[in-house]
């Protein structure tokens, strides 16, 4: 299991299939790629990641997030631009996530 704290306004990308994400602390916005439906996820909520492709997970508020079933290579954040951080809806938008594939990432990873 692989612990990784998310400030406001920073995006996990993890790109494992059946993963599950468990908020520890915090709040998160879930959005999965080939899903109409988001998720946000309180402390203490899970979710099992069903799309093959590209899961974004968006700190609405500082956050700790689990992820099981996951190797490290497979999840890396990037720093939100300002006007995400705000309204965390416009990630599913094609011009807010096209920046998300643009620029190396970097992540942390508490162990």
């Amino acid at each position: 299991m692989i612990t990784i704290a998310i400030l406001q306004g920073q995006i996990e990308r993890i790109t494992s299939v059946k993963s599950t994400i468990s908020c520890t602390d915090g709040k998160v916005w879930v959005t999965q790629d080939g899903f109409l439906e988001d998720t946000i996820l309180h402390k203490g909520e899970s979710l099992i990641i069903k799309t093959t492709g590209l899961t974004l997970v968006n700190a609405i508020v500082d956050a700790v997030i689990q992820v099981a079933n996951a190797v490290p290579e497979s999840i890396r954040t990037r720093s939100a631009p300002e006007s995400t951080v705000t309204a965390p809806t416009a990630i599913a938008t094609p011009s807010a996530s096209s920046w998300l594939l643009s620029e190396p990432l970097n992540h942390t990873v508490i162990h």
